[in-house]
């Protein structure tokens, strides 16, 4: 039986360090796939599944992150620090002229922490899908055609820093709830 050298084993341990980094450089499939259901449902036909999400390709983060310029977004940021892929926290789909309601896909995006959907054509109740993710800190869903009361379950995001809702058809008065938010600062 052979035995392994010292710098053998080093070698061998840094090879398979390598190996492990380079695998965390890409997205998780089951991400990739609620991605491309989400365009889908969106109609969303300008995401690229050829080139990873996570790899900060400009077909997957155009016209940089939110700010007050009116410019078409279409931003998808990952965090590749959490285990050994990468996880979409952040989907900015501002001025792109959706329709539709948001899909139940995006409840599956475990570590989603931003949602910006500013100026498109979604309608429909409040996405209560969106209530299920609770690693939130931002919503912003204003400027569409969004309608009827806010469920209570807004109440449940416990991490939810910014809500912002307006321009929409939003009736009815703001859940109680929304007090267990302690961490809300921008409404």
């Amino acid at each position: 039986m052979k035995t392994t050298t010292f710098s053998q084993f080093l070698f061998l341990s840094l090879l398979a360090f390598c190996f492990a980094s380079l695998h965390g450089s890409t997205t998780h499939p089951e991400e990739v796939q609620a991605l491309k259901d989400i365009a889908k449902t969106l109609g969303k036909s300008d995401w690229d599944f050829n080139v990873d999400p996570c790899s900060e390709n400009p077909k997957w983060n155009l016209a940089g992150p939110y700010d007050s310029k009116l410019v078409p977004r279409n931003n998808v940021s990952c965090n590749c620090s959490i285990d050994t892929f990468c996880h979409v926290i952040t989907i900015d789909l501002s001025l792109n002229y959706l329709i539709g309601t948001v899909p139940k896909e995006w409840a599956t995006l475990k570590f989603l922490n931003t949602i910006v959907l500013i100026g498109n054509r979604l309608s429909g109740p409040f996405p209560e899908v969106l209530t299920q993710i609770p690693t939130l800190k931002a919503l912003i869903l204003e400027s569409n055609n969004f309608y009827g009361n806010l469920p209570p379950e807004l109440g449940d995001l416990p991490h939810l820093e910014r809500l912002l809702l307006g321009s929409n058809n939003f009736t009815g008065e703001w859940p109680q709830t929304l007090s267990n938010l302690t961490t809300l600062k921008d409404v």
